[in-house]
């Protein structure tokens, strides 16, 4: 497969086309990474489409990343540098291991510790934001509160 990239000023700048003979799995799995709507999961067995603007966050766990709702999370097939590059502006890293969703943030608590403790609203759900990427986290707040 042969990448070519055209700039062109005239075109419009969220919009990326490909073009093909025809569709393959190859150019599947481009359009689902580019596609920021939604991201595959897996559960019992099959693949599924899942918005990204329920997941609350991802975390690695046993060497897989997660996808956390809620009240339950699913397997991805992404790794964490990955997911960085495809989510929207939203979501940001908080620790080697962990990707939140800003949008579902209802409290940040400090510890005892330096670590910061992240509460989510209609949410049991606790997920921690080291001292390295709590200036990350901290300026998309405030970016989003402007």
């Amino acid at each position: 497969m042969k990448i070519k990239v055209i700039i062109d000023d005239n075109h419009d700048p969220d919009t990326i086309t490909l073009t093909a003979s025809k569709m393959n799995k190859e150019i599947e799995r481009m359009v689902e990474e580019f596609n920021q709507d939604s991201l595959l999961v897996t559960h019992r067995g099959s693949e599924f489409p899942l918005n990204v603007n329920d997941i609350y966050f991802f975390d690695v766990e046993n060497d897989s990343v997660y996808a956390h709702l809620p009240h339950t999370s699913y397997p991805t097939k992404y790794r964490l540098y990955e997911l960085e590059e495809i989510l929207p502006t939203y979501f940001v890293r908080i620790s080697k291991s962990s990707i939140l969703n800003i949008k579902h943030i209802a409290s940040i608590n400090r510890n005892l510790s330096t670590v910061r403790e992240v509460r989510f609203h209609d949410s049991h759900k606790v997920i921690y934001c080291s001292r390295k990427y709590y200036p990350f986290l901290k300026a998309k707040l405030e970016e989003k509160t402007l």
